[in-house]
């Protein structure tokens, strides 16, 4: 879950604010937040997610560069606060996985358990 891999770095001041059906799933949160290593907000009022389409067309039409000017005038709350030696030992163990994937893939691609074709072959 590299996200730094696509152009996002978070900071000490990045949160992650959620809508939707499952925003109202804690755990589904708090492990979300230790996954992101970022604190987890939800809007304090309902219609949320229509509310944020809402928000960012009118900071397309009026020209509003900055989410957080929009964000800024809208309650939320904190669901969930990550745990950071936790968020720390899950990217640990990431590269072990990776790293374990990758060996075991290329083991058995050598020993012709696993065949690595084209799609018409």
């Amino acid at each position: 879950h590299d996200i730094t891999a696509a152009g996002f770095a978070p900071s000490p001041n990045t949160r992650l604010i959620v809508a939707g059906g499952g925003s109202v799933n804690n755990t589904l949160l708090t492990l979300i937040s230790n996954v992101f290593g970022m604190d987890v907000y939800r809007a304090s009022s309902g219609n949320a997610a229509a509310r944020g389409g809402a928000l960012l067309a009118y900071a397309g039409v009026n020209g509003v560069n900055k989410m957080e000017e929009l964000v800024s005038r809208h309650e939320f709350e904190l669901v969930s606060k990550t745990d950071l030696k936790l968020y720390e030992t899950l990217l640990w163990y990431e590269g072990k996985l990776c790293r374990l994937t990758e060996t075991m893939f290329e083991e058995c691609r050598k020993s012709a358990l696993i065949k690595v074709t084209d799609k018409k072959g």
